[in-house]
């Protein structure tokens, strides 16, 4: 009889046949997370030390937003080559950050699984969160953390034949042994053993690249990549050595530090290009991309950070004309939603300075914001049925997006009972009743 292979062994053989089809190809896009901050310029950020640790090697950047559904995320997944997990100060497992982070995990390993090769990599607390989605359950961290050291890297026997590392120039293989070149900031570390036998999960997805002593003297993983997929992670920060000029902090900027931090963009952007995730066409592209968001430059300490404040992105203009017929109006409060490729926004009340909106034979215009959804794909009116008139009879609407000037409009002519939702789709040519 012959042998049935393991699980573990057809991943193998099917990340190893990944490997030799994989086309590259030369506009390489990858998302990077948004972290959770509190700030006064935003309810997110990305430093923009990763983006220019993706645009080095010849990639490119769309940020990928928390607080989102996940349909949200399986449409940016479709276009991307791959995703940065990058450091910052949201918790690993309870942030959105985290949970970003769980659901383009799983769509990356659902893919790759199918031979649809797209790869991942965490710098700091990316490389922590990674550990903690494929651990499960509670957290893993054993050992204290590491702030402000450059160190040397103490490499396992197994880094001289993985595929992060293998590659290596021989001079800047053997700096990497010798000079403090490795920037480490971190609040814990994960002890070795957990990924040598006594942590079953993270022990069969990773392969420990390198190790490092903490500031107690105990030893923690700093390098690592998956066995079978195309995850990689670092608890140091190559990205700090090209791109962060705080005097205050000791980042090695030496030739050695500049080189690694190339070579370690260069391969991850080149696992990018094996990618064939893409855009449909350039105009949805050039809008995804980061440079379209603001950013601020801190000149105290030299370092820049993308903001992002997903609630008032989008500016909509919203009209409707109510029906001429007797009763057509009502005094209820209206509401619509709008359903993007992208996201999906709240409930919006329909709200101006007029106080008798939704009149018979009137027309009313509104303007709402809302988080960037995309391309409008689907439209929902209903109301509430308070005060008089708790019926409403909507002759037609349009809503414009005020930044492109696209225009959706429907003539639904129907009557809205209280609660009941007009849902019209954009490409159909009637709008439906859902009670």
């Amino acid at each position: 009889m012959t042998p049935t292979p393991s699980t573990t062994m057809r991943a193998a053989i099917l990340f190893s046949c990944m490997m030799v089809m994989a086309e590259a190809h030369d506009r390489p896009i990858i998302g990077v997370l948004a972290m959770d901050t509190d700030s006064k310029n935003g309810d997110s950020y990305i430093m923009a030390n990763y983006v220019k640790f993706i645009m080095q090697a010849g990639g490119r950047v769309v940020p990928i937003r928390g607080k989102e559904p996940e349909s949200y995320y399986q449409e940016i997944f479709k276009h991307i080559n791959g995703v940065l997990l990058p450091g910052g100060g949201a918790d690993t497992i309870d942030s959105q950050y985290a949970r970003s982070a769980r659901i383009m995990f799983g769509l990356a390993k659902q893919a790759n699984q199918a031979g649809d090769y797209f790869p991942m990599f965490g710098i700091c607390l990316g490389f922590q969160t990674l550990v903690h989605i494929v651990a499960g359950g509670p957290r893993r961290h054993l050992t204290a953390g590491t702030g402000d050291v450059s160190m040397p890297l103490e490499f396992t026997n197994a880094a001289a034949t993985s595929r992060l590392l293998k590659d290596l120039p021989t001079d800047l293989l053997q700096a990497l042994r010798d000079e403090p070149i490795t920037y480490n900031y971190h609040k814990f570390g994960f002890d070795p053993r957990k990924f040598n036998g006594r942590d079953s999960k993270i022990t069969a997805f990773f392969t420990v690249l390198s190790t490092n002593k903490d500031t107690d003297g105990k030893e923690f993983v700093s390098t690592y990549e998956a066995k079978h997929f195309p995850i990689y992670g670092t608890q140091w920060h190559p990205e700090k050595h090209n791109f962060e000029w705080d005097t205050s902090k000791h980042i090695n900027h030496s030739l050695n530090a500049i080189r690694i931090s190339q070579y370690l963009a260069n391969f991850f952007v080149q696992e990018a290009r094996k990618s064939s995730h893409a855009f449909s066409n350039s105009v949805e592209e050039g809008k995804a991309m980061i440079q379209n968001f603001p950013r601020r430059f801190f000149t105290s300490n030299l370092y820049e950070v993308f903001y992002f404040d997903w609630r008032d992105l989008d500016t909509w203009e919203v009209k409707t004309w109510t029906s001429k017929v007797d009763r057509a109006g009502t005094n209820a409060n209206v509401y619509i939603q709008l359903y993007g490729d992208q996201s999906t926004s709240d409930p919006l009340p329909l709200t101006n300075s007029d106080s008798n909106n939704f009149q018979e034979a009137k027309t009313d215009t509104f303007t709402v914001k809302t988080r960037r959804i995309g391309r409008l794909r689907k439209v929902v009116f209903w109301h509430d049925g308070s005060g008089s008139g708790s019926h409403w009879r909507l002759w037609k609407f349009t809503v414009t997006d005020r930044a492109s000037g696209y225009q959706f409009g429907e003539n639904p002519l129907k009557w809205l009972e209280p609660h009941d939702n007009l849902v019209c789709e954009v490409n159909k040519t009637d709008c439906v009743l859902v009670k």
